[in-house]
Parts: C-alpha cells; sequence; structure tokens
C-alpha cells in the first residue's frame, strides 16, 4: 500500500437490503486497491445497516461506518460523507449501483504509468459509465471529452462528462461546501458540478468504472 495509491472507495445507501450486498462485493473483490471503504447509512428502516456491520466485522479494519439518527434526504447524507476518506484518491458509489473488477487496478497503473502526482495537485481520472436497465438493455456513456481543451465545468454543464465513475484527490473533496437545503435536485447539481469546479487536471482510461442501474433505487 505504501507504492500506491490509497483509493478510498464511498458508498451511501438507504432502504438497499436488495441491493448493497452488489454494491460492497463488486469493491471487496478489488479489495487489495483499496485503503479504506467509508459507508454512510440514512437511516435505513430494513435491514440495510446490519448487512454493513456484518461486513464491518468480517473484515476488520476495512470498513467506516456512519449511520445517521434521523433519515437526513439523499443530498445531505452525501455531504455527509465528504468528511470521511482518508486516503489519497476517492471514488463514490452508490448502495444499489456496482464497480466493475479490475477498475481500480486500472486506475493505480494508469498512475504508476503516467507519473501523476495526485499529492500535490488537483486530479481527477474519469473512466466510462454503463446504465443498465432491468430489462437488460444498456448505453455506455463515455467521459473521454473530458481530456479535451474544453473547460470542465462547462462540459459537466452541457452533460458531456458525468462524475459516477471518477477517482479524483482527496484534497478536492475537501473543498466542496454544502449546498443541500432541502431535497431539491437543485442541490445534486449543485453538489455533482463541484468536482469539475475544484478539478485542476483531468485523465481518461477507456474503461468501464461504474455500473449504474437505473429505475430500480
Amino acid at each position: 500500500m505504501n507504492n500506491i495509491p490509497k483509493i478510498s472507495a464511498i458508498v451511501i445507501t438507504y432502504k438497499q437490503e436488495k441491493y448493497v450486498r452488489r454494491a460492497i462485493d463488486s469493491l471487496l473483490r478489488q479489495k487489495e486497491y483499496l485503503y479504506e471503504i467509508c459507508v454512510s447509512d440514512d437511516c435505513s428502516p430494513d435491514g440495510t445497516w446490519e448487512i454493513l456491520m456484518e461486513y464491518s466485522m468480517q473484515y476488520p479494519g476495512l470498513f467506516k461506518l456512519h449511520k445517521n439518527d434521523i433519515n437526513v434526504g439523499i443530498f445531505q447524507n452525501v455531504e455527509k460523507t465528504w468528511s470521511m476518506p482518508t486516503g489519497d484518491l476517492v471514488y463514490r458509489l452508490a448502495g444499489d449501483d456496482e464497480c466493475p473488477d479490475g477498475w481500480f487496478k486500472a486506475v493505480v497503473e494508469y498512475v504508476i504509468k503516467n507519473q501523476i502526482d495526485y499529492k500535490n495537485k488537483n486530479i481527477c481520472i474519469y473512466g466510462d459509465i454503463k446504465c443498465l436497465y432491468p430489462n437488460g438493455d444498456f448505453f455506455i456513456r463515455s467521459n473521454k471529452m473530458a481530456v479535451e481543451k474544453y473547460d470542465l465545468v462547462s462540459m459537466h454543464m452541457r452533460h458531456l462528462i458525468a462524475n459516477r465513475s471518477a477517482c479524483f484527490s482527496t484534497s478536492i473533496m475537501k473543498k466542496f461546501f454544502p449546498v443541500s437545503k432541502g431535497k431539491s435536485y437543485v442541490a445534486e447539481w449543485a453538489q455533482e458540478i463541484q468536482l469539475s469546479l475544484f478539478t485542476e487536471k483531468a485523465y481518461y482510461i477507456n474503461l468501464i468504472g461504474n455500473i449504474y442501474y437505473t429505475r430500480i433505487g
């Protein structure tokens, strides 16, 4: 671990006892590249928290768990996670989605090969996103535009890049500021665009870095 970037995976959960094992297992299959798995549960009324506790006991020291005392909504729960990671790079995952096998290995190898200064610069490494429908249909959303000579904020506003697959410097997350007043989807936009706003250098790996299971959460 001393010779590779320490990757902190962040997971948000709420009422996902049917899906959270898929999300966590997708991270554990790559645990040799993970420094920690940080999970914030939004006071789930089902068995989500008990499942998370099982994993934490099975893998002592790997998990950092938090449970909100009351349900605060997705956006405040997201902001809670901003203080949790202590690694070098951050990867975010929803509790009903999945991280593809080999993604963290690809990120680590890319960082080493390209001698990326992830500790002193605010960098972000994008992959592609696979959007999967319940009937098995899917499409791939590419983030290759992230390395074009255009402004990242502008591209994000035009939906030309998306954050789901990103691995980015923890120092970027430390710059994030809370915007979750109420449960409006305006808050989601204001949260998401901050990654583009504070990224100094963007990179792209032509691999799927996130599987988004749409219409099930």
